[in-house]
């Protein structure tokens, strides 16, 4: 049996459901005999209850053991990863240390060249320093002949009115006196006028009277034929007065043209030309007229045989072909389009080969600008030879490279120029007192050069190239004969020019007459290709 009393206080039940104590004991059987069964119903009850608890108990202590065992493979895991993550540290570690190794080094470079760059910087700032205190001592002692110029500028500005007075004064004065003097000169001119004509008639009559009186003492000593002759050389001087005349006036209309053959040449020239390009157009539009009437017949040669077929039959083979002549019509087009193309290269090549010409025609009218320059130059310059000592020890060369320096000297000079003000303008009489040149230039006299002439006979022929030894020669020659500027001299210009003329006519001629188709049929080869 079990003792239910032991077990009285650990069962929560109502009083009558409780088992009956040493008081209640004399009850009924039948209440003992269900309160007992109702006991063992509920310790089955709790018994099973225990088992179930025990299952539940069971199956956690079985998941916790898979949990465990899953966190120990997660854990063998973890520490693989982790192995191979702190080996991929260290390399990455080595490698930075290599580059922090590397990057030490670079910075030790980098302050080897700060230092050095300091050092270099240092002596640049001394240098720097010493020029500045050189430019400024300079620019003191600069400034001090500015600064009185200033102060004069200052005291012309204090006594400028004073002085603008009596500029107007004198101004008004020497128009006054301007008047008088040009109504003195017009009185004096009216006088000489009149006097002039009154001696005229004077000594036309004198002559006159001289004239007679000699005659008839003439007729009293002289014989008759002495009076022939006398008639006789006034007839020939009459004749070579005339012929003088006439020779003058031949002259000017040889003159006269000469300029018109100028102008036909040049005029001649362009017309070649015009008409030399003409015919390569000209031959360029036929080549490309007859490709365009053979394209034009091939096409209509197609159009021909499309027109025999039978639409409502052939309508497929119709649609074809006409692709297809759409297909010529596009490639023809094409190739009329290259050609446009061709042609106008052309044209460019042309219009490239006209500017070039015209550029060099005018660089060469410059160098022959420039050659005359030297050649006047190197002449007056061997002129002054004989008057310089110093000149005339030098050889050509180095009087050449003399001459150049005191070329660049003033180019330099003027470009250094700083344009004054008007109020400080002095006077020419103190221009050499004050030192503005440098030195005191000593006047020369020198010849006026014929270069006109040249340069109005050779502007549409291409001068010959000049030397210098040739130039020193002519004018030494000239200078040992006493003659002045024999290289200028009209009459080897006119030949020179003559010769030339007839030289460029030939040559004009020949080209004429030579012209062949050879030019055309290379421009046609050109547009093939």
């Amino acid at each position: 049996m079990v003792d239910l009393e032991k077990d009285k206080g650990n069962i929560s039940l109502p009083p009558s459901l409780q088992s009956p104590g040493p008081k209640q004991a004399k009850r009924k059987t039948r209440d003992e005999t269900m309160i007992i069964n109702m006991q063992k119903a509920f310790y089955d009850l709790k018994i099973n209850e225990i088992h179930t608890r025990i299952e539940r108990l069971q199956e956690r202590n079985d998941d916790l053991i898979n949990d465990h065992e899953g966190t120990a493979l997660l854990l063998t895991t973890t520490d693989l990863e982790t192995a191979e993550d702190i080996a991929q540290i260290t390399q990455q570690l080595f490698s930075e240390v290599s580059q922090l190794e590397e990057l030490k080094k670079k910075l030790d470079t980098l302050e080897k060249a700060i230092i050095d760059d300091k050092l270099a910087h240092i002596e640049k700032v001394n240098s720097i320093n010493d020029k500045y205190a050189k430019k400024r001592l300079e620019l003191i002692s600069e400034l001090k002949p500015i600064n009185a110029k200033t102060n004069v500028l200052e005291d012309y500005r204090k006594s400028q009115v004073a002085l603008q007075e009596k500029l107007e004064n004198i101004n008004n004065y020497m128009l006054k006196e301007e008047e008088k003097v040009n109504q003195q000169i017009h009185q004096i001119n009216l006088k000489f006028k009149i006097d002039r004509e009154k001696l005229k008639k004077d000594m036309y009559n004198r002559l006159l009277d001289l004239a007679g009186t000699f005659q008839i003492e003439i007729s009293k000593c002289i014989q008759e034929p002495i009076h022939k002759l006398i008639r006789e050389n006034i007839m020939l001087n009459t004749s070579l007065t005339q012929i003088t005349n006439a020779s003058l006036n031949k002259k000017e209309i040889f003159k006269k043209s000469k300029h018109t053959k100028d102008l036909l040449l040049k005029k001649n020239k362009y017309s070649y030309l015009t008409t030399k390009f003409n015919i390569k157009i000209s031959k360029v539009q036929d080549r490309l007229l007859k490709s365009l009437k053979e394209v034009h017949e091939g096409r209509k040669q197609c159009l021909d045989g499309f027109n025999t077929f039978n639409i409502h039959d052939e309508g497929d083979k119709h649609l074809t072909d006409r692709e297809f002549a759409q297909e010529q019509t596009c490639n023809y087009e094409m190739h009329v389009r290259e050609l446009e193309v061709m042609l106008y290269r052309e044209q460019v090549k042309l219009r490239t080969a006209k500017y070039l010409q015209h550029r060099t025609q005018c660089k060469l009218k410059k160098c022959v600008e420039t050659l005359y320059d030297v050649k006047y130059a190197v002449i007056c310059a061997l002129k002054m030879v004989s008057s310089d000592p110093f000149l005339a020890q030098m050889d050509s060369k180095s009087l050449f490279l003399y001459l150049q320096d005191i070329i660049l000297e003033g180019q330099t000079y003027m470009s250094n120029i700083i344009a004054n003000s008007v109020e400080s303008i002095p006077q020419s009489t103190n221009v050499y007192d004050h030192g503005d040149l440098g030195f005191e230039p000593v006047h020369i006299d020198l010849k006026k050069p014929t270069q006109i002439l040249e340069e109005r006979a050779f502007t549409s022929i291409m001068p010959e190239p000049l030397s210098i030894t040739k130039l020193e020669e002519q004018s030494k020659e000239a200078l040992t004969e006493g003659k002045s500027s024999t290289i200028f001299e009209t009459s080897i210009v006119q030949d020179s020019t003559e010769e030339k003329y007839s030289v460029m006519e030939e040559s004009i001629s020949e080209e004429l007459e030579n012209l062949e188709i050879t030019n055309s049929e290379s421009s046609i080869d050109i547009l093939e290709d």
